[in-house]
This record gives C-alpha cells, structure tokens and sequence, in this order.
C-alpha cells in the first residue's frame, strides 16, 4: 500500500496530545525510551529479491517472491511447525522455520526473554 509520506512518532504524539486538547510538553511529557527488544527504526516493504507489480489500483502494489511456497509444501512445513510447538522444542521450531522462511533470522535471547 501507498501510505503517503513518512510520520515522526513524535509528531503523530504531538498532534494526539493537541487533538486532545493539551499541550506537548506542558500536560503531558513525551519520554524517549529508545529501541525495545524487537523493534526497528524502519520497515521494509519489500525485500530485495521480490519482484514487484503495480496493481489496478495506482496506491497498491504486489510482491511476487521468488521463493513463493507449494501449497501442499506450506501444509507440510505448518504441520512440522505445529508439531515442534506441542513438543516444546525450541531447537526444532527454529530450524523448521529456517525451512520454512529461508529469510527468517530468529531474534536474539534478549529479545526473547522480553517476550516471555
């Protein structure tokens, strides 16, 4: 999707606060905490080796992947996925993700740790 120009977290804040009758800095403070487990500074829309097509619509476009997956493939590899979460094995559900997303890069124990 077109989503228009980039937004500032702190001013889509900014502009909360005011639509909600305060003022920035004054009512309320804005804290900058930084980057949380997990979190990025930027999204990626596309990845490189994504070939992409516009669509009827001029603000949506399509990715068509390369490394797009069989359906009875997705059946198989969502199987193993369901069977390294009912059995607790990390180790597995990781390596069947690699597998299955040959993209996929697990996040970092930190960043687990946080989930839990």
């Amino acid at each position: 999707l077109d989503m228009g120009e980039q937004v500032k977290v702190v001013d889509l804040a900014r502009n909360m606060i005011v639509l909600s009758g305060l003022v920035p800095d004054q009512d309320i403070q804005i804290v900058y905490s930084g980057l949380r487990p997990g979190e990025k500074l930027f999204e990626e829309l596309f990845e490189e080796s994504e070939q992409v097509e516009p669509t009827p619509h001029a603000k949506i476009r399509r990715a068509i992947s390369a490394s797009a997956i069989q359906s009875n493939l997705l059946d198989r590899a969502i199987a193993h996925l369901e069977a390294a979460v009912s059995h607790g094995d990390d180790d597995e559900l990781i390596r069947r993700l690699n597998e299955a997303v040959p993209t996929y890069t697990p996040m970092s124990s930190q960043s687990i740790e946080h989930i839990h």
